[in-house]
């Protein structure tokens, strides 16, 4: 996973492209959700290089997009992204 670019809109929010699994994944939201995000992915990147299996590590909210963060059993960063409703 690798952030592209982050950049402010004209609503005044940040969008956020990350490269994942081949893809691009836009997120639009407030500072403090990208921050949260942001620290969320830090936190699972720290968690994967221990043996800690398949696990969920955090469900952000950034805009109208639920972000679940988690690692696979094999230690990789997982993001699926879905409606925030």
């Amino acid at each position: 996973m690798e952030l592209l670019d982050i950049r402010r809109t004209e609503r005044g929010l940040l969008r956020a492209c990350l490269a994942h699994r081949g893809g691009l994944q836009e997120l639009e939201g407030t500072a403090e959700q990208v921050d949260e995000l942001g620290r969320a992915l830090a936190h699972a990147a720290e968690l994967a290089s221990v043996a800690t299996g398949a696990c969920l590590i955090a469900d952000v909210t950034v805009g109208d997009r639920l972000v679940r963060i988690g690692l696979t059993g094999a230690g990789r960063v997982t993001l699926v992204t879905g409606p925030a409703t």
